[in-house]
């Protein structure tokens, strides 16, 4: 992105699995975001896993951005 440019974006909360997981969906910009904040509870603690898909035109552009992003060493795209 440049310098001095804002981008806003509103998340809404689709699914809530109390005290499990919750959905959220967002579009804008061509890329239609869908992610899962999921908690697994374990014997020696807890593991929190975040799970996004995206999709539009814009995804497919900016996936090499969003994967070095999160330190991925591979990206899949899938055709929703």
């Amino acid at each position: 992105m440049a310098a001095g440019v804002t981008v806003s974006t509103v998340w809404h909360v689709t699914r809530l699995d109390d005290g499990n997981a919750f959905t959220w969906e967002s579009s804008g910009a061509g890329v239609n975001s869908v992610g899962v904040h999921a908690i697994e509870r374990g014997g020696t603690g807890t593991r929190v896993t975040l799970t996004i898909a995206q999709s539009g035109i814009g995804a497919m552009l900016l996936s090499p951005f969003f994967a070095r992003l999160a330190g991925a060493t591979s990206f899949s795209r899938r055709k929703a």
